[in-house]
């Protein structure tokens, strides 16, 4: 069984109200052939970005526990305070003082809990081999972007994108997908996968809800699942935040780090552009493809109408194009409305 898990599932984990059964169980099937963990590149990426991050969010949480009880100090400085103010002040402390051991033991708990999750993740990710996205992977994404196909959110992120597109690359049997994001649970995505396998596409939101259909013996409990899912919608939306050089593997293929053009192809120049005056240029040529050299009609644009779409505005920081409808550059990352 091919299992892809999203990132913000692994990172869900990271809360100190989590429960690991589901996790401690997943590795254990791994560890006995009963699934096979698919790991994009993006994905471990990802991870590896958001991870201290995110054990900060929730390390803030605890610090905020303990700040919003402190409230005695302006009353102790009044003058002529009641009886009854002053009983009211000695119980004020001393429910602080609780709170605040309770909140250094917590934190404790939650040290020990951070460093078992990394550990599990961790053992989890060497089971299997990262699966890296080439420069041919990134430009399909990048076409998906622009044609507003899933998995795409209404923003200027397409780490989805190129996810889905290296699972597609790599993947022709039946896969599972756990995510809470509800891009991937999409019908159009069910039936790209059916038409590019054959094979059945399955959404779980939880490790849990899908380790229930695997073993039916040893059932992971709803109060667990339930958890799994609440932790989920707690964490924020992760950015694709491109560093200098990080489409740069094959320079010129896919290059954010041109003021001519973003996509450009070397033998072919034009062929995929955000240059001065189109946004597709090359379809002109050939109306309705893309030809990308050996491979042609690799991307068609028939019925689109991205070769009509007009030129592309620049960013007001660094003068570089701006992807369709980006509110972020993706070179400086200045903003741009």
């Amino acid at each position: 069984m091919k299992l892809y898990i999203d990132t913000q599932i692994y990172l869900a984990n990271m809360s100190p109200t989590s429960d690991l059964k589901s996790l401690k169980k997943l590795k254990k099937l791994i560890k006995e052939g009963k699934i096979d963990i698919l790991l994009p590149a993006k994905t471990k990426e990802e991870y590896g970005n958001h991870l201290e991050k995110r054990i900060g969010e929730e390390k803030d949480k605890l610090k905020k526990s303990i700040e919003q009880f402190l409230i005695c100090e302006k009353i102790e400085k009044r003058q002529n305070k009641t009886k009854l103010e002053i009983l009211r002040i000695k119980k004020i402390k001393s429910f602080n003082k609780n709170i605040k051991k309770s909140v250094i033991e917590e934190t404790k708990d939650f040290k020990k809990h951070i460093k078992i999750v990394k550990k599990l993740i961790k053992e989890i990710f060497e089971t299997t081999k990262v699966i890296r996205n080439n420069n041919e992977t990134v430009l399909r994404a990048v076409i998906r972007y622009a044609k507003n196909l899933p998995p795409k959110k209404n923003d200027d992120k397409f780490g989805d994108a190129i996810i889905w597109e290296t699972l597609k690359e790599n993947v022709k049997e039946e896969i599972t997908i756990i995510s809470r994001d509800g891009d991937f649970d999409n019908k159009i995505l069910i039936s790209e996968w059916k038409k590019h396998s054959s094979k059945k596409l399955s959404i779980f939101k939880a490790i849990g809800l899908f380790l229930n259909t695997i073993d039916k013996k040893n059932i992971i409990s709803q109060e667990v699942i339930e958890k799994e899912i609440k932790n989920t919608e707690t964490i924020n939306e992760y950015r694709l935040t491109a560093a200098p050089g990080i489409f740069t593997i094959n320079p010129g293929v896919v290059n954010l780090r041109t003021n001519q053009s973003v996509f450009s192809v070397d033998n072919n120049p034009g062929i995929v552009s955000l240059g001065k005056n189109s946004i597709i240029t090359g379809a002109e040529i050939n109306p309705g493809v893309v030809n990308l050299g050996n491979n042609a009609g690799f991307i068609t644009l028939t019925n689109s109408s991205l070769s009509s779409i007009e030129a592309p505005t620049y960013c007001t920081g660094c003068g570089s194009p701006l992807l369709p409808k980006s509110k972020q550059c993706y070179i400086c990352g200045h903003p741009n409305n």
